[in-house]
């Protein structure tokens, strides 16, 4: 008896699944195989090696899919609504709460692939005009760029992603947003 093929359904669960728990997996340990991911997802190492076969390529796929995950909050923060800050920290609160999906790429070092971090700023374009629309309305500092703005930002959500697990996320999103909030937001003049 022949078995049935797959579903592209099930093959699409099954690697979203694998994803899923390979983001949990490494990040409670670095050092996790690629059978504990499979356990921690349910599903046999068979199905993981059919997905990634070795870990490499189990990092690549983390990579792209932290990426993609970030570009979709970032779309999704209503970046073109209310202020800026309003929108910044629609933003903070979205990928804040993706915490888990970023901690094991810190740990391997994707800091330092030219081509994730390319891909990363450009889910992060949107940031950038958000900036811009706050310093032409006044609300955000323009003696400061918004290159640094912008890095500035990705360097705190760095370091939240390495707090997970130590702070609350709503202790992170207000320390992420108010840190940047108050480097960046224009003050009203003394003179008014």
């Amino acid at each position: 008896m022949n078995a049935v093929p797959a579903t592209r359904v099930d093959v699409e669960r099954n690697r979203r699944i694998l994803l899923d728990a390979a983001a949990v997996a490494l990040a409670l340990d670095p050092d996790a195989t690629l059978g504990d991911v499979a356990r921690r997802a349910g599903l046999a190492r068979a199905t993981l090696y059919r997905h990634f076969s070795n870990r490499e390529s189990l990092l690549d796929a983390l990579r792209d899919d932290a990426v993609e995950c970030a570009r979709e909050v970032v779309d999704g923060a209503q970046v073109g609504y209310g202020t800026a800050l309003e929108a910044l920290r629609r933003v903070v609160e979205g990928i804040v709460s993706l915490g888990a999906r970023f901690r094991p790429l810190l740990l391997e070092g994707a800091a330092q692939d030219p081509e994730f971090l390319r891909r990363r700023e450009e889910a992060f374009m949107p940031v950038a005009m958000i900036v811009q629309r706050g310093q032409r309305a006044g609300h955000i500092r323009a003696d400061i760029s918004v290159l640094w703005i912008v890095t500035a930002l990705m360097a705190l959500l760095a370091a939240a992603v390495r707090l997970e697990g130590k702070l609350s996320e709503e202790e992170i999103v207000e320390l992420v947003f108010g840190t940047l909030s108050c480097g960046v937001q224009e003050t009203p003049s003394a003179e008014n």
